[in-house]
């Protein structure tokens, strides 16, 4: 019996020690198995997200455009019967928020088939304060294309300082807008402002025909001194008219002193004496 029961002791012993050799050899691979699991974790990471980035391009990397080239790709020529110009011209395509259209005019600039329009648009010199801030204005020439058929913006002018009055067209026969002031064949283009001062402004430009674009005409100022872009102040009001019926037009100022005029000289408009 005694034999026995040391068979047995032995027996558990034997199984006790292997249980313990056992856990001591997990815990000695222990490191090397984690190793092993986050190494094989990290590549298939790695894989994983080498797969989704050749599946879609990075976020953070921009896409840049480029300009098509217009040679490459030249305009299609319009076939058929051409419309009227007139039915194709959109003035809200030119004037956007929060400009708005004072006058459009067609006037014949270019002496082509087609007259150009011209329009007077004012705009806020800013979004904040719309009733005390000072307006600005501007006039735009707009002239079609016969091979495209479609109108295109070729000239803008100075921004100019004041809300813009309509001015009477060419195309009218007592209108002067656009007409030609100097009696050569250069047209005037005028734009008449009065700012929050009351006073009257008038702004004049000599329509270059080759190059499609307004030049400022020059004047000299009251008193002598270099000549300036063409900028006619009044107390009152400021106008254009052929005073003495020689198809030049003179420049005409009403202030609360009197009537000041300038006359074109052939390069500027000088300033003659005061009329009472």
């Amino acid at each position: 019996m005694l034999i026995l029961n040391c068979i047995r002791a032995w027996l558990r012993a034997m199984r006790a020690w292997k249980a313990l050799a056992l856990t001591c050899v997990l815990l000695a691979l222990a490191p090397l198995i984690v190793g092993c699991s986050q190494k094989g974790l990290a590549q298939a990471t790695t894989a994983t997200a080498t797969a989704g980035a050749k599946a879609s391009p990075s976020a953070t990397t921009p896409t840049i455009e480029t300009a098509t080239d217009a040679t490459a790709q030249p305009a299609i020529t319009p076939t058929g019967a051409p419309p009227d110009p007139v039915s194709l011209f959109g003035v809200f395509r030119f004037v956007k928020a929060p400009q708005m259209l004072v006058k459009r005019d067609d006037v014949q600039l270019d002496n082509d088939e087609t007259p150009e329009m011209l329009l007077t648009i004012s705009q806020p010199s800013t979004t904040e304060n719309l009733i005390t801030d000072e307006v600005n204005s501007l006039v735009t020439v707009i002239d079609y294309d016969t091979n495209q058929r479609q109108w295109n913006q070729v000239w803008v002018s100075d921004v100019v300082s004041g809300t813009a009055s309509p001015l009477p067209a060419a195309n009218r026969a007592d209108g002067y807008n656009g007409g030609k002031l100097l009696h050569t064949s250069a047209p005037i283009l005028l734009l008449r402002t009065t700012t929050l001062n009351g006073h009257a402004h008038l702004y004049a430009w000599r329509w270059d025909t080759a190059n499609h674009k307004g030049e400022r005409l020059k004047m000299a100022p009251q008193g002598g001194g270099s000549e300036l872009n063409a900028d006619f102040q009044a107390d009152l009001d400021v106008t254009i008219a052929d005073l003495d019926g020689d198809g030049v037009y003179e420049v005409v100022a009403d202030n609360v002193s009197g009537v000041q005029t300038w006359k074109w000289d052939g390069s500027k408009y000088a300033p003659e004496v005061k009329l009472p």
